[in-house]
C-alpha cells in the first residue's frame, strides 16, 4: 500500500494525466489516495471539460489550504 496514484481522464480535445503522491505511508497514504482518486472521479462525472475540472482541483487545493491554516480544524467542503 501506498500514497501514490496516478488517474487520467480524455475530452475530445485533451487527455488529463494526473500523478500524485499522498502525504503518508501504508494505510493512511492508501486512504488519501482513493479520497484523491473518488474526488478526482466525482469532479469529472459533474465537469466535461478538462480545464475545468483543473480549475475545479485548484479551487478546491486553495480552499483545503486556507482552511489548514486558519484556527478552525474542521474541513468543509
Amino acid at each position: 500500500m501506498s500514497g501514490d496514484f496516478y488517474w487520467t481522464k480524455e475530452s475530445e480535445d485533451h487527455i488529463a494525466i494526473v500523478a500524485a503522491d499522498c502525504t503518508g505511508h501504508g494505510v493512511p497514504g492508501a486512504f488519501v489516495s482513493m479520497l484523491g482518486m473518488a474526488f478526482l472521479n466525482e469532479i469529472s462525472v459533474e465537469i466535461k471539460e478538462v480545464k475545468a475540472i483543473k480549475n475545479k482541483i485548484d479551487e478546491i487545493t486553495l480552499n483545503l489550504k486556507s482552511r489548514m491554516f486558519s484556527p478552525c480544524c474542521f474541513v468543509l467542503i
